[in-house]
């Protein structure tokens, strides 16, 4: 078996994890960031077990989000390319268009659930999850300007990853789908 750590995988599972990671741990922090960076202080075995554990977690959620993505692809990929071409075809094909495929629609659910965790759990500053905050208040416009930063990035992501997947479909496309027998 022929196993590696690729880079540009890894960047398409390990940062919308790590957002992920990041925003939970500011949310469960109070959004202080010197409490977040306080896990990390202390002795070395400390901050070693803590960033692997965290490193590993956001693992484990950027291919949960990948599984997620990978459900609700279609078939209009000719998936077979990536055991038909040559390796170098393959090479180019995913260090310039999938990997980055991968990364938008993983970042996709990370954005949506960290800006989740945002709301649910807002900064101090925020007043948006209490009855006392009226609507035109400085937090209401904030969240209402937080929470559009969130929809247009989204849709930029979502914009790209489909220009992003035509391409992908253009290229696998262009050879004949094998033939498996049944």
């Amino acid at each position: 078996m022929n196993f590696s750590l690729k880079p540009h995988p890894l960047i398409a599972h390990w940062v919308p994890g790590g957002l992920v990671v990041v925003a939970v741990l500011m949310a469960w922090n109070d959004w202080s960031v010197s409490t977040v960076l306080a896990l990390f202080a202390g002795d070395a075995s400390k901050a070693t077990i803590s960033i692997i554990v965290l490193s590993v977690a956001a693992f484990v959620i950027g291919e949960i989000f990948d599984s997620l993505r990978d459900g609700r692809e279609s078939d209009d990929v000719n998936w077979d390319f990536f055991y038909d071409a040559s390796e170098d075809e393959i090479k180019r094909l995913n260090e310039s268009y999938f990997t980055y495929y991968v990364l938008d629609k993983n970042l996709v659910c990370a954005i949506s659930v960290a800006w989740v965790f945002f709301a649910w759990h807002p900064p101090a500053w925020a007043c948006w999850n209490t009855l006392s905050c009226h609507p035109s208040c400085c937090t209401g416009l904030c969240f209402l300007a937080v929470t559009a930063i969130v929809g247009i990035t989204i849709w930029i992501l979502v914009r790209d990853s489909k220009l992003i997947r035509d391409e992908i479909k253009r290229h696998t496309n262009k050879r004949p789908r094998s033939s498996v027998p049944t």
